[in-house]
């Protein structure tokens, strides 16, 4: 039953990534400010994020771009450009507290340092079992944080996660049981 609950969740994921933008303007006019814009001005993906090429140029890296709020629900694009999301930048969303939901694509495998640091309105993160390795703090001082929706398995997860990534609240909901961090 929990696998099928996961299943039917990742799918609810992935057809909110397709169905609503990135991010908004916190100061455009929306029906509802965090997805749906209702003007022409509101501010894409690449207004919202900031790309960095990789070396070779085959893919990019993401962060916040400083001079917008995030949105409630925070959808990391896959590509941009037509190339791979494949990297967070250390600190890349640290401190952004509208953030209360992020949902991770397949391309990033390590969610690195500090990532998301202290983003005390963070209440749930789904993440792929794409997913190589958390490093140290990726999810620290989350304090509201309680549910980790992993789309592997318990063992998987157990591989991956630092002992400090997540924090001490969380439920990990994995594909063949959860892991209680409490």
């Amino acid at each position: 039953m929990k696998k099928l609950f996961s299943i039917i969740l990742m799918i609810c994921v992935l057809l909110c990534l397709a169905l609503f933008p990135a991010c908004a303007d916190k100061n455009s006019n929306t029906d509802n400010e965090n997805f749906v814009p209702v003007d022409t001005e509101t501010p894409t993906a690449e207004n919202c994020f900031v790309f960095l090429a990789s070396d070779n140029g085959a893919s990019f890296s993401i962060s916040a771009a400083k001079q917008f709020d995030m949105p409630s629900r925070l959808v990391i694009p896959s590509s941009h450009d037509g190339k791979p999301v494949s990297a967070l930048q250390s600190r890349a969303f640290k401190e952004r507290n509208s953030i209360n939901v992020v949902v991770i694509p397949e391309t990033i495998k390590v969610i690195p340092l500090s990532a998301f640091y202290g983003c005390k309105g963070l209440t749930s993160i789904y993440l792929p079992s794409s997913l190589e390795k958390m490093e140290y703090l990726a999810f620290y001082g989350c304090k509201q944080l309680s549910d980790v929706y992993y789309a592997g398995t318990k063992a998987q997860w157990n591989a991956i996660e630092d002992g400090d990534a997540i924090g001490t609240n969380a439920t990990i909901h994995c594909t063949d049981g959860d892991i209680s961090k409490n």
